[in-house]
């Protein structure tokens, strides 16, 4: 019984840490292909603010006058994420129960570049859902 009581409280206490927070809801222009999106942070180091990047295109495949795919961009945005900051070379969601560490800044060693190294805690997801006949798309900030 006490391994019983013992694996509820772990469940429990897993679930209410995650965090869904919703950055973006909008209404996309109507796509004549197929619709990619691309998701990712982008640190501001000297205001240690922390934003998602997204991008949305539209690939149109065309045969004429030779078989190619053109990609035109949709929507592009910038939002910041609330709550989540860079403190010294580690990046760090304070979440309403306990501060969660997204990932580091590190140096690439060929190029020299900071680069954000993913801890695999912090995830933004992305969907396309109708509403009222036109696509939706919604973009949310979660962590594990």
């Amino acid at each position: 019984m006490k391994i019983l009581s013992a694996a509820f409280v772990l469940l429990t206490s897993t679930t209410f840490a995650q965090t869904d927070l919703t950055l973006l809801s909008k209404q996309m222009p109507e796509p004549r292909g197929e619709i990619r999106v691309l998701t990712q942070f982008i640190v501001d180091s000297e205001m240690k603010e922390v934003f998602a990047n997204i991008e949305v295109n539209d690939n149109l495949a065309t045969t004429f006058p030779s078989p190619h795919i053109k990609i035109m961009t949709m929507m592009s945005e910038k939002v910041k994420i609330e709550g989540m900051t860079l403190n010294g070379d580690e990046v760090i969601y304070q979440a309403p129960v306990s501060d969660v560490g997204c990932g580091r800044i590190r140096k690439s060693r060929v190029f020299k570049k900071s680069t954000l190294l993913l801890s695999g805690k912090c995830n933004l997801k992305w969907f396309i859902q109708p509403f009222k006949g036109k696509k939706h798309l919604t973009i949310k900030f979660s962590t594990k």
